[in-house]
């Protein structure tokens, strides 16, 4: 997991503003499609060089089973619950991730959904929407993260949040999906710069006249 420093979490905060704005069109990644009685939290699919949780509940929300059929149900009394999964990267291959998103729907009037992630604990919200549909009419909502730095070359395990809000201290939502994209690509070992090469050579060079010097005194 990365964590940034407090500045880098206040640049991060700035560019996630304007985040939304920009297009993607990355392959799905991870996806958890809960079409139908939902029977496990568990991913439908991951691609090759990343593994997934299972979805979890914390923060006081819980999964409201059978409110909504044909969908995972979300529930929180407070605007601190919140569904959890995360991604982790298999040893000698990195991820940029270019979007989250959510397929969802409002039980209750008012409900909104925020994205957070561990690169800043939590901090920035990737995502801030009301919902603007109600069971069982779901709408895509997504977070673009194409754009941030942060999210780029990504090793090891990151982990997401859906937090489930409201103007009244809490909501009750229900999700169709939520898809992770982007792109897994083996870790390239840098190539030298040429002033690289150029301080190895005249080390070589340096190297072999001192050789030559003692040869030539021990003869």
């Amino acid at each position: 997991m990365k964590v940034l420093s407090p500045l880098r979490s206040c640049a991060l905060a700035a560019v996630l503003a304007t985040s939304a704005l920009h297009a993607t069109a990355a392959s799905p990644a991870v996806v958890y499609d809960f079409g139908g009685t939902p029977t496990s939290l568990a991913p439908t699919s991951a691609v090759a060089g990343l593994t997934a949780t299972g979805m979890s509940f914390g923060g006081g929300a819980v999964d409201g089973a059978g409110i909504a059929p044909g969908a995972l149900n979300f529930s929180s009394g407070n605007d601190n619950g919140y569904l959890e999964f995360g991604v982790t990267v298999l040893a000698g291959q990195q991820f940029d991730a270019d979007s989250l998103s959510v397929r969802a729907a409002a039980l209750l009037i008012g409900s909104g959904i925020q994205l957070r992630s561990s690169v800043d604990s939590f901090a920035s919200n990737l995502l801030n929407t009301t919902l603007g549909t109600g069971y069982p009419n779901f709408q895509d909502y997504t977070a673009f993260l194409g754009s941030l730095a942060v999210f780029q070359d990504l090793t090891g395990t990151t982990t997401f949040r859906l937090y489930g809000v409201s103007g009244f201290g809490g909501a009750e939502l229900a999700i169709d999906s939520m898809t992770l994209a982007g792109t897994v690509s083996p870790i390239v070992a840098p190539v030298p710069e040429p002033q690289a090469y150029a301080l190895m050579l005249t080390s070589l060079v340096v190297l072999g006249a001192v050789a030559r010097r003692r040869n030539n005194r021990a003869a």
